[in-house]
């Protein structure tokens, strides 16, 4: 659609009037031009209201005092080069306890899901940095609650799939009620949710050191003033965190193994860098990631190519603004169409082909300050987590491809479709592969 009608498409959902922005010219005047004017968050949606616990998160919440002081927090408390810095030994364990169950795994060229191993391992990696326990393996979280809570997981990623008529035609609203998916989301997934990260913070509370904070959820509670947060806002944001930080990274390197695998030149070429800066006989280590350019290029190029939100999160709006000559009207939901841009041939050669070469000698970011690069999106909006998500990625891609060379099992081509739901786009399968210790 973008190709045919350009950069700037208007039409209706229901009553709800949506923007889809398709170029970097565009995307530079939503998320820097016109930052303040689109930082906003739509209202309307029954899925965002209730996984954000009305809107107190940071993903979802409107532009606004409370908005900025959760922003502040994270920016200045929570992702901090030092805070990220200190759970470098949680990454180096973590990693370690994932490598051993791959090894296991890889014995004599068995066929394994990675999906569900990279899901465990990110899960346990995140719920470590935020409040010192890991759900899967040794030290586990066993409580009632916390096995609640993990279902709960599973509940929402089937429910919030569903499409909530009355968000679009508020005359349909007895719609979403017959069907139960909101009951089901507000009597089932959320109490499961706040009663175990509700003993996750009263827990901490009896022991915590403001002085020495161990982890995220210490960090919060050491807040005082105007940035003290209540336990709702607590319970928002580690949610936020926890979908940020698992999913995403989970699909990004299910995305880059795949294309490895079917393309064996670049995954050859990283191997070679990997023995020149690391060699075979010592074990890698987070300050090798600085002296690994080509790794880091085919990071680049899995988020260039397999863009893990091909819409980003919608902008809102709270009154009209003019854009490229159009007037835009108040209330609109405007949405940058990332996997466009990323895919554009008159921005990218050859932009359908896994190249990761086009970032070498480059100095595009994925910061959002280049507008066809925007993995993490840009401006006010921009994902608070990048300072932690880049070294769980980049890192986890080096350690596997370190360790182990990679391939599809015989007569199973790797499955490249893409799955879109949520506003998410991920595998359309379970990455079934076969690795072989180097």
């Amino acid at each position: 659609m973008a190709r045919k009608y350009g950069p700037v498409m208007s039409f209706r959902l229901g009553v709800r009037p949506h923007i889809i922005i398709s170029s970097p010219e565009m995307a530079r005047q939503v998320l820097k031009e016109h930052d303040v004017e689109f930082a906003s968050r739509p209202l309307f949606s029954t899925i965002s209201r209730l996984v954000s616990h009305n809107f107190q998160d940071l993903i979802f919440a409107p532009h606004g005092e409370r908005w900025k002081m959760l922003r502040r927090v994270c920016g200045t408390e929570l992702f901090t080069a030092s805070k990220v810095s200190h759970f470098a030994s949680t990454r180096k364990r973590e990693l370690g306890a994932f490598g051993a169950i791959v090894e296991a795994s890889a014995k004599d060229g068995h066929e394994f899901d990675l999906s569900s191993m990279l899901h465990e391992y990110f899960t346990n990696l995140m719920t470590c940095v935020l409040f010192g326990r890991k759900f899967y393996g040794t030290d586990t979280l066993l409580t009632p609650e916390a096995e609640a809570y993990k279902a709960s997981w599973a509940i929402q990623a089937k429910e919030s799939r569903r499409l909530f008529a009355g968000d679009y035609i508020p005359a349909m609203r007895w719609l979403d009620t017959l069907r139960g998916t909101q009951n089901r989301l507000k009597n089932e997934v959320l109490p499961a949710r706040s009663r175990f990260l509700e003993a996750v913070i009263e827990e901490h509370a009896k022991d915590f050191d403001p002085e020495n904070p161990r982890d995220f959820v210490d960090v919060m509670l050491t807040l005082g003033g105007e940035d003290k947060l209540s336990n709702d806002q607590i319970i928002a944001l580690l949610q936020d965190l926890l979908l940020a930080g698992t999913g995403t990274s989970k699909g990004t390197i299910e995305w880059a193994i795949s294309e490895l695998i079917v393309n064996p030149r670049v995954q050859e070429k990283a191997h070679e860098e990997l023995d020149r800066v690391v060699g075979r006989d010592r074990p890698l280590e987070e300050s090798h990631l600085n002296d690994l350019p080509y790794i880091q290029a085919i990071v680049k190029e899995v988020f260039r190519k397999r863009p893990i939100a091909p819409l980003g999160v919608p902008h809102y709006n709270d009154r009209a603004v003019t854009l490229a000559g159009y007037t835009i009207p108040a209330h609109t939901t405007v949405l940058v169409n990332i996997w466009a841009i990323h895919h554009d041939p008159s921005i990218w050669s050859d932009p359908e082909l896994f190249l990761p070469e086009r970032f070498l000698g480059s100095d595009h970011s994925v910061l959002g300050n280049d507008f066809d690069l925007l993995p993490f999106s840009s401006g006010r909006r921009r994902c608070v987590g990048i300072p932690l998500a880049m070294p769980h990625v980049t890192l986890t891609l080096a350690y596997l491809l370190h360790r182990w060379s990679w391939r599809s099992p015989l007569g199973k081509p790797i499955e490249m479709a893409e799955l879109a739901g949520a506003g998410i786009a991920g595998v359309a399968s379970p990455r079934i592969v076969c690795a072989s210790h180097r």
